[in-house]
């Protein structure tokens, strides 16, 4: 009979971490291709428009759902910076934080943590609910004609991911007593 080492389950969390964090960075990447798709479209749209607008119709370049592009685009582009960034873009004042102790310091990360978590999960639910009412109605987007339920179901899977990262994290900040490289 094998026993398993007091570790094991930090070991088991640890490497659920490292695996959260190759994802956010990996989304992160998605998020900065979005950016520029986001900035070709309003680039586009707008050089289109100016062309239609010096020729008084005469030149049609125009497309329709740029608007949409942009506004789904950049709703995806921040879901998936999210998860990288949670833990990299808190605004500490040192005012208040100077003088504590580093364990006190890492508590209330972790409560930080915990309370963004709850945060994405209450989110993730809501944009699942959404995502199965647009799925029944067959709602679609009105330029493009996307299916609404596609779009609300990767904002939740997005959202569910944050959850789950700030959860890992907030695990790793009481189990190591200091935030990760």
């Amino acid at each position: 009979m094998q026993v398993s080492s007091p570790t094991e389950p930090t070991r088991k969390a640890f490497f659920l971490l490292d695996l959260t964090d190759r994802i956010a960075k990996a989304m992160r990447i998605g998020s900065g291709v979005l950016l520029v798709f986001i900035m070709t479209v309003t680039l586009v749209d707008v050089i289109a428009r100016t062309i239609f607008a010096a020729t008084n119709g005469g030149i049609d370049m125009t497309f329709t759902g740029a608007v949409e592009l942009v506004s789904y685009g950049m709703m995806a582009m921040v879901l998936l910076a999210f998860p990288y960034g949670v833990d990299k873009g808190q605004v500490i004042v040192d005012l208040f934080t100077d003088n504590l102790r580093r364990q006190t310091k890492m508590l209330l990360e972790c409560i930080y943590m915990l309370g963004f978590a709850a945060l994405a999960s209450g989110m993730t639910i809501r944009f699942y609910e959404v995502a199965g009412r647009m799925k029944r109605s067959g709602e679609s987007s009105q330029d493009l004609l996307i299916p609404l339920h596609i779009v609300y179901s990767f904002a939740s899977c997005a959202l569910a991911f944050l959850a789950l990262r700030c959860t890992l994290l907030a695990i790793d900040y009481l189990v190591s007593g200091a935030k990760r490289p």
